[in-house]
């Protein structure tokens, strides 16, 4: 019955996958298949101006962080900001070969997670692994953003420069 709903894509995969029951496997899946029914739950609990509102202050928050990636040099953003989802990578200057790139932004995710305040989904297109930020879980605010914020640059620094740490 379980592998009827599982699903294992890069974003959710993690270091105790063998090692524990995965329950997202035993509930409503993730897949398209069931997308009318959870919002059906959506709309009853909040109503159409709720979820309005909700989308809104998800995207609002994505664009505040997207504007505190453009001002650091040793990020970039990879696809605009779509609704509450950042992607983003660590890219510090002088540093182009992409497999050293991925292994950086694969390290920065592993320890922002492992830090456990934040956590973070990470994904690779096109061969560039990059780490997805959404902003409009129900308990985010600019001030969590702002903690994430300086919680992703400690690490960077730590990653790209590590003596200065």
């Amino acid at each position: 019955m379980t592998e009827s709903y599982n699903v294992n894509p890069v974003y959710l995969q993690h270091d105790n996958q063998s090692k524990m029951i995965d329950y997202r496997h035993w509930q409503i899946g993730l897949g398209k298949r069931f997308n009318s029914i959870k919002l059906w739950f959506v709309l009853r609990m909040t109503g159409i101006e709720g979820l309005q509102a909700h989308v809104r202050g998800g995207h609002k928050r994505a664009k505040y962080f997207e504007a505190l990636v453009k001002k650091h040099p040793d990020y970039e953003l990879l696809f605009p900001v779509t609704l509450g989802l950042i992607s983003f990578r660590l890219h510090p200057e002088g540093v182009d070969e992409e497999e050293k790139l991925n292994k950086m932004n694969e390290r920065l995710s592993r320890m922002i997670n492992n830090d456990g305040r934040i956590h973070v989904t990470g994904s690779v297109v096109e061969g560039k692994r990059f780490i997805r930020l959404c902003t409009s879980a129900a308990h985010v605010t600019k001030e969590t953003i702002d903690e994430f914020w300086e919680i992703c640059q400690r690490f960077g620094e730590k990653i790209h420069r590590p003596e200065s740490s």
